[in-house]
């Protein structure tokens, strides 16, 4: 077969496909859709960068000066939000439990006698981490007021010894510690979590639209007619069918980093020319995956999506953007290499967020070249199921 006719069988194959999603609404649905609305989605609720004011009761049954003081300062950091002032420990606990508050402040009695008379005061805090994400930002505040509270104290005793300033602050404080967070300084959750998150969504969708559309071409019992015009060879009636959907799903990419990187000023490390090509890879890297899902499951379409569904859902947990893949056993690390999204994390880190070098994350690029040949170690499989395999619900 020349080059003349291989190209002559992929248009016919694309234009044949682009008719058949054209007839299904839903179908385009979830490739342009619903990618659309989960990028204004995310970046509408990620608006505010990181949570601001979250709900905490206090409980003073000191209420003193130095506990009102205290508990100002608390409710004067941007995450934390003092709602209520609660008389007993049970009504704020009844509180936490329903959901209206995500931590509770309980200033004893005794504190500031205690404070002014160096006797080891203690100030209780209590926090849901069921809601992770809210109550480790109140834990954080909260840790931070009683090292500040300790360190006033200490500070204001030694004053009254006499020590001089710079004294007291060598004593206190012998050390200085300053942070730099390198790449994302603002620390803004939104810059971290939605970059990633929105594309995994596209690259999940990627993995079940590739199985729908060659399990269709079986459930409408057209697999033979299509197999007939690529000339009977898998390569061709895969990457004809295919290629439409690619083009939609970079389309959904284009829109995605320019929405995110030029409308929204996320920041970005290296060209969107540069980031498209890296999202192209990924695609396809993706699309093959899914096809040799298929390939294992020739004829059985359901099947096929469900675990093609599994394993891009799973990606989302397995690429480490919430968990560390080195902290995961040994097992799920390695299941983790053969999934495209985790390869793609890693390159966004390096190329986006990072700007570094290529040659940090060339093993990942190995691998994503790798991918797209999966689909060839099936072709014996997809050539019997053209011929003899029939639709199985």
């Amino acid at each position: 077969m020349d080059i003349k006719s291989i190209f002559s069988r992929l248009k016919k194959l694309a234009l044949r496909e682009v008719e058949i999603s054209r007839r299904r609404p839903l179908y385009l649905f979830c490739m342009l859709i619903a990618p659309v609305f989960f990028s204004f989605m995310f970046v509408d609720v990620m608006e505010e960068g990181a949570p601001n004011e979250i709900p905490a009761a206090v409980v003073d049954d000191d209420d003193s000066q130095v506990s009102r003081t205290l508990l100002r300062t608390l409710d004067a950091m941007q995450e934390t939000n003092l709602t209520v002032k609660y008389k007993n420990f049970s009504d704020a606990k009844d509180a936490l439990r329903k959901g209206e508050v995500f931590a509770i402040v309980h200033v004893p009695h005794g504190l500031s006698e205690k404070a002014l008379t160096q006797r080891t005061p203690t100030i209780y805090f209590y926090t849901n981490d069921a809601y992770f994400l809210a109550g480790s930002f109140l834990f954080k505040n909260m840790k931070v007021l009683g090292e500040l509270s300790g360190l006033a104290i200490t500070k204001a005793t030694l004053s009254a010894k006499g020590l001089d300033e710079d004294r007291i602050m060598g004593l206190i404080q012998p050390i200085t510690v300053e942070s730099h967070p390198l790449n994302n300084p603002s620390l803004n959750y939104s810059i971290y979590l939605t970059n990633i998150f929105i594309p995994a969504i596209l690259l999940l969708i990627v993995f079940i639209a590739t199985c729908y559309s060659i399990g269709l071409e079986w459930k409408r019992g057209t697999q033979k007619k299509w197999f007939k015009e690529s000339g009977e060879n898998v390569v061709i009636a895969l990457t004809g069918k295919l290629l439409p959907q690619t083009a939609v799903y970079m389309l959904m990419f284009a829109f995605m980093d320019v929405y995110l990187y030029k409308i929204n000023g996320f920041p970005i490390a290296c060209s969107l020319l540069r980031l498209l090509g890296i999202q192209l890879l990924v695609t396809l890297a993706s699309q093959a995956f899914s096809a040799a899902i298929f390939g294992i499951l020739a004829g059985q379409m359901r099947l096929a999506m469900s675990v093609a569904s599994l394993l891009g859902v799973l990606s989302i947990s397995l690429c480490g953007f919430t968990f560390p893949v080195m902290a995961m056993p040994k097992i799920m690390e390695a299941i983790s290499w053969l999934l495209p999204l985790r390869h793609y994390y890693l390159i966004y880190v390096n190329q986006v967020l990072d700007g570094y070098s290529i040659i940090y994350v060339w093993k990942s690029f190995a691998v994503l070249v790798a991918i797209l040949g999966l689909p060839l170690l099936f072709i014996k499989v997809y050539e019997k199921a053209f011929n003899e395999v029939n639709y199985q619900a």
